[in-house]
């Protein structure tokens, strides 16, 4: 028994150091995203460019060589061999702690790698992603200019001091995204007030406690279903560069955190709650709105006709709530189901957009007629829809719209689902890199006619 004891020790301990040999390689790699591609040309001619001068350790960052940032070859070599790299150690550890029961010690060094990759993001410089600007601007709407944000832009506030950081591609919408995260974005914006980098750190820092969260529900989750798998889902999650590179920037982490947070209460026998979750999911982006309604679908299937009402009542009324206080006419309803439409076959031709769309209606019902009941089935479920979605529908250069696949394969960590995951991240992160990086203010010739000619 003591030999057993000691060797079960230092296996314990040999994983602990592979693990953190691993994650300390991935900071540097993912600090490369945070700290250097934002200097490139093309991302150095973004207004928020100019804030760089509001902090020093950003200004200090900013006198890097030149003839670093601006090789366009040299760029390009480094994004595709960061990428790779960075996929093979995620990988790595992925392999090395499938079907391995963790030890507490195990799980807080992959939960405080995570964190670390996410706190390095949190202090990215402000160039490093635009969207997060837009989101201030139409949270300002309402907490500095006392308008609805869901009837009016944030184009009617050229003067206010966010908005020429914002991309302007996404002031003039109002119903790109929905109550549950409008609510959720009013905090940071009154917490911050007019500052633009008081605001970007307050939405930053908002966004890393949700990344987190996220990797403390798939932890309670799997312990719960499937102990020796929680180490492993927790790195398929907290590890994968695009969670790492992006989740502390795009509103699908809060997204995510709610579809969790949904998946918690269901293992715990809570469907109340669990209809709650996934409701206030697909408010805040209506990519899991299918998932949501899968889950009650399977009730109806069943016959299960008491949890089926009142799981609609609890959606009916969740909606109701977070909705009404915005409601003022028709508009709302309408801008929202354009912007859905749009987005959910967006990257498809236009001959092709109703047909793909009656497609998924098609598959919608069709998995839920499969439905039996169980957890693993409706989790099958899900995993099929996001993956038909990211396969099929979605643009190759919008890597955090995988987020959601990306949890959903965390906590339904089956090896076909993972071995599909993992190249389809990577490519999805190498062109949504290059997308980024390259364009009429930083050229790369053959490449990117290459990059064009595959978008």
């Amino acid at each position: 028994m003591a030999a057993r004891d000691e060797k079960f020790s230092d296996n314990t301990s040999k994983l602990s150091r592979h693990l953190a040999v691993l994650a300390s390689a991935l900071a540097v790699l993912y600090a490369f995203y945070f700290f250097v591609l934002p200097l490139t040309p093309g991302r150095m001619a973004k207004a928020s460019a100019g804030l760089i001068a509001e902090w020093a350790g950003w200004s200090a960052l900013a006198g890097l060589p030149q003839a670093l940032t601006t090789n366009s070859l040299l760029i390009a070599g480094l994004i595709l061999a960061t990428s790779l790299i960075a996929f093979l150690l995620y990988s790595g550890a992925v392999y090395r702690s499938w079907n391995r029961v963790a030890q507490p010690g195990e799980r807080m060094l992959v939960f405080g790698a995570a964190a670390l990759f996410y706190l390095l993001s949190v202090f990215a410089l402000p160039n490093y992603n635009t969207d997060i600007y837009t989101y201030i601007t139409r949270a300002r709407v309402a907490v500095a200019h006392q308008e609805n944000p869901h009837y009016v832009s944030a184009d009617a506030f050229p003067d206010d001091p966010v908005y020429p950081y914002a991309n302007h591609r996404y002031t003039p919408l109002v119903g790109d995204k929905l109550a549950a995260w409008t609510w959720l974005s009013f905090l940071p914006a009154w917490i911050a007030g007019d500052g633009p980098v008081a605001n970007l750190m307050a939405f930053r820092v908002m966004l890393f406690l949700f990344c987190l969260g996220n990797l403390l529900l798939i932890g309670g989750i799997m312990q719960r279903v499937a102990p020796s798998q929680t180490l492993a889902a927790m790195l398929i999650y907290g590890w994968n560069p695009v969670v790492a590179t992006l989740g502390a920037s795009k509103s699908d982490t809060v997204m995510v955190f709610f579809l969790l947070l949904g998946v918690f209460w269901m293992v715990r026998q809570r469907p109340h709650l669990a209809v709650l979750g996934l409701t206030l999911s697909a408010f805040v982006k209506l990519i899991t709105l299918p998932l949501a309604g899968l889950y009650l679908l399977r009730e109806y299937r069943l016959q299960r006709w008491k949890a089926a009402l009142a799981g609609t009542l609890v959606m009916a009324g969740t909606i109701l709530v977070i909705n009404y206080p915005f409601w003022e006419d028709a508009r709302m309803l309408q801008s929202h189901w354009k912007v859905a439409l749009g987005e959910s076959v967006a990257s498809l031709p236009k001959q092709l957009q109703l047909l793909a769309f009656m497609a998924g209606i098609l598959v919608f019902l069709g998995l839920g007629w499969l439905q039996n009941g169980g957890r693993e089935r409706l989790l099958q479920g899900w995993a099929g829809i996001m993956l038909s979605f990211s396969l099929f529908v979605l643009r190759i250069t919008y890597a955090w719209y995988h987020i959601t696949l990306i949890a959903i394969g965390a906590i339904y960590p089956h090896r076909l689902l993972v071995l599909v995951l993992v190249p389809l991240t990577f490519a999805t992160f190498v062109f949504t890199n290059w997308g980024i990086i390259f364009g009429k203010n930083f050229p790369i010739t053959a490449f990117e006619l290459l990059t064009q000619s595959a978008l």
